[in-house]
């Protein structure tokens, strides 16, 4: 699909998007914004600006089925960030402890060595 382009002049107050994807500027269709799906989306080559394009290792873009658009809102992050952050905070007290303990392992088998000799 081409993209969409708001003529010179227009006022971006102006534009709506409904929720099956058409694009109007003052009621006059400008456009469709369509959600494409892909069997391996990983596989997509990146070409820049959240822009990708479908690879034989992707598979070919097909519409998607069952989709609705909202205009002005984000899509919400399915990360808790505290909780997140939390996580990698125990990890890494976790990894210290864990590492303290193998070489004070270390240096009582050292010893131990020491004592048969």
């Amino acid at each position: 699909m081409p993209p969409i382009k708001l003529p010179k002049g227009a006022d971006p107050k102006d534009v709506a998007v409904s929720a099956n994807g058409t694009v109007t500027l003052k009621g006059k269709t400008i456009g469709r914004i369509q959600i494409m799906n892909v069997a391996a989306p990983n596989a997509l080559l990146s070409v820049g600006s959240n822009m990708y394009l479908a690879t034989k290792a992707s598979g070919p873009a097909t519409p998607a089925k069952v989709t609705t658009l909202h205009q002005g809102e984000l899509e919400a992050s399915n990360v808790d960030a505290p909780t997140a952050m939390t996580e990698l905070m125990d990890a890494q007290q976790t990894y210290s402890l864990s590492s303290r303990a193998l070489q004070v392992q270390d240096q009582l088998m050292q010893i131990a060595n020491e004592i048969k000799r």
